[in-house]
């Protein structure tokens, strides 16, 4: 599940945690809840392509009822409300929470280090302005090395500035569609579950979030670190 790991503005991270009534169920912990709307009796769950007015990061899940009964209706869940919190979500290869990432293997090398070519494409679903990164395969010199992806064809991406050995045929790939504060990678499309980021979309596709940074490693354990770009208490839209 999506958890806080920080807070962008603080040195030492503090959460900060506040209970609010909701206004729609909101399944489990790890789903960044909105504030209400007109009609809403309460906060309410962020879809997979919106999250405005954010109040925070669920850390427990609440059932909604209008049922009146002589023990009280009113469900809270508590959120961390930190303006600034930075949170973590794993990249899924698909809608689906748990899915794996897909490796993109080489499968022509590239001296200069500054084109990946693929069998699969790169404008299709378009990763332009996305993250690449070195992943295994081969020798493949440059595990660990990420780069942003600066321009894309149907079968290749390219980087401006180049990783720091050849690219070899054989080396595998893994890419995202998010990149560190670019405006064009601004948004995170989540899971349907609401718990992951589904990292097969386009660039520009999703939820007002903005990417502060990466755990790159493997398949199943690459995270990206991501705030919210609409939060409910960012004074300049109070």
């Amino acid at each position: 599940m999506a958890k806080a790991v920080g807070d962008y503005s603080q040195g030492t991270y503090s959460p900060i945690v506040r209970k609010f009534m909701i206004g729609a169920s909101i399944a489990r912990p790890g789903i960044l809840a909105m504030a209400p709307a007109a009609g809403n009796a309460g906060i309410i769950p962020c879809t997979t392509t919106t999250v405005t007015n954010t109040v925070g990061l669920a850390c427990d899940s609440g059932t909604y009822t209008t049922t009146q009964t002589s023990t009280g209706t009113a469900a809270f869940v508590s959120c961390i409300v930190n303006p600034h919190a930075v949170y973590q979500y794993r990249m899924a290869g698909s809608s689906t929470s748990g899915a794996a990432l897909t490796n993109q293997d080489e499968t022509t090398g590239s001296a200069g280090g500054t084109v990946i070519t693929t069998g699969a494409t790169w404008t299709g679903t378009e990763f332009d302005s996305g993250v690449v990164w070195a992943n295994g395969g081969g020798v493949n010199a440059n595990k660990g090395q990420y780069r942003k992806i600066t321009s894309t064809d149907a079968t290749s991406g390219t980087v401006t500035v180049p990783f720091d050995n050849a690219i070899a045929a054989g080396d595998d790939f893994l890419r995202a569609p998010y990149w560190i504060l670019d405006p064009t990678a601004k948004t995170i499309q989540f899971t349907t579950l609401l718990n992951e980021a589904d990292a097969s979309i386009a660039v520009g596709t999703g939820a007002a979030m903005v990417t502060v940074g990466f755990r790159l490693n493997g398949t199943y354990d690459s995270y990206v670190l991501a705030c919210s770009n609409d939060h409910a208490l960012n004074i300049a839209t109070l």
